[in-house]
């Protein structure tokens, strides 16, 4: 065994020590006085008085690397559950923990011992919390705690969503005033995982359901092909053969559009589409028969409404957008500006009609490839059929 050193004030040359020897016959606990290293018989560890008469039993318990400040108004309690909520130079800042939000359900430690508002104090991250009330009904030995959306309390019932799981620990002892918490602290368990930010996380709910929060949302689309649009006699655009980039045939074919030609069809908003959220009506299309003469514009005007089940066809909305083009052949997408309405779950019918141009007019009909909505989602699919 490596020597170590121990030097005493007052000792001109240090004294060394092979080991040593804790008496761990005698029952009974030593006083706990901050500075002392003693063996705690009952629990086979070595004991370190730490400043309020708390023990840090080593190797066995772990305390916040840092004595905490309480940053509450009113006193943190031995049995609390706190969260950091910031940093006074290099002094952390603890706050009663809830479950309610985010930013407070971020337990990091108990608290080992009473700390008056304003002051210092130890708080336990794995160990056991000793002296505590734990006789509540339903309460029982080796049951799981959670954090609860009072501050500070745990609660041995998981919560449900909005509030956050943070599993704490489990119950040692189940007494009046000398009940004992092992501190474990499990927090975005497989019951509410979370990842990401405060505001730009993805979690799953307590059902299971993935959700999209604040940035993590992401965007599909909702086509219709051009082929699936219906107009009236004489205003219905025709249907042409496709032509590459040389102009030969493909074999494949869509409807082309003249100024005034027509055509409607229904899409349905997704069940994954964010209730609430704008969408975007968007086209794809390109010039076909003829050049442009050198910076050319095409306008499309959209009239469409969506209806929801049970409600009533509503007056529909006319919106319209105007896009250069300069290639023949190329692929053209034109942009609609957003709307909220239309939701999720809605039937969305719409007419796409092509209008003349404030600018200067491409001369030739267009090919239309699609037409449909941009949408934002915030779930994969919805929990029921008819239910988001």
């Amino acid at each position: 065994m490596p020597n170590f050193t121990l030097k005493h004030r007052g000792v001109t040359d240090p004294l060394k020590i092979r080991t040593i020897f804790f008496d761990t016959t005698n029952g009974g606990s030593i006083p706990v006085e901050e500075g002392t290293l003693s063996h705690n018989v009952d629990d086979g560890c070595l004991e370190y008085g730490m400043p309020g008469g708390v023990a840090l039993q080593l190797g066995q318990e772990q305390h916040y690397p840092k004595r905490v400040t309480n940053g509450e108004a009113v006193q943190i309690n031995n049995g609390q559950a706190v969260y950091i909520s910031g940093f006074t130079g290099s002094n952390p800042i603890a706050k009663l923990a809830s479950a309610t939000a985010y930013a407070t359900s971020l337990v990091i430690a108990v608290a080992t011992e009473n700390i008056p508002a304003g002051q210092k104090g130890a708080a336990t991250t794995f160990g056991v919390v000793r002296d505590i009330k734990t006789d509540y009904p339903t309460w029982s030995n080796n049951q799981p705690l959670y954090l609860d959306t009072t501050s500070g309390a745990l609660t041995n019932v998981i919560l449900s969503n909005p509030n956050y799981y943070v599993k704490v620990g489990t119950i040692g002892r189940v007494h009046a005033t000398e009940g004992e918490i092992i501190v474990d602290i499990v927090s975005c368990s497989p019951q509410k995982l979370r990842v990401g930010g405060e505001t730009n996380f993805s979690d799953f709910e307590a059902d299971g359901t993935l959700r999209f929060n604040g940035d993590a949302t992401v965007w599909e689309d909702v086509n219709a092909g051009s082929l699936t649009l219906v107009g009236p006699v004489g205003l219905q655009p025709g249907v042409v053969e496709i032509l590459d980039n040389t102009g030969t045939a493909t074999g494949i074919y869509s409807r082309s559009f003249d100024v005034d030609e027509l055509g409607s069809t229904f899409i349905e908003a997704p069940h994954a589409m964010k209730s609430g959220s704008t969408v975007y009506f968007h086209v794809h299309w390109h010039g076909q028969d003829t050049a442009p003469t050198g910076t050319d514009y095409v306008k499309w005007e959209v009239t469409f409404f969506g209806v929801a089940d049970g409600e009533t066809i509503p007056a529909p909305t006319t919106i319209s957008v105007e896009t250069a083009i300069d290639t023949q052949y190329e692929r053209m997408d034109s942009y609609f500006a957003g709307t909220v309405l239309v939701d999720t779950f809605d039937q969305v019918g719409f007419t796409l009609k092509r209008v003349t141009a404030a600018g200067d007019a491409y001369a030739s009909e267009v090919v239309v490839h699609t037409i449909g909505i941009h949408v934002e989602m915030d779930t994969v699919g919805s929990r029921q059929v008819t239910t988001k």
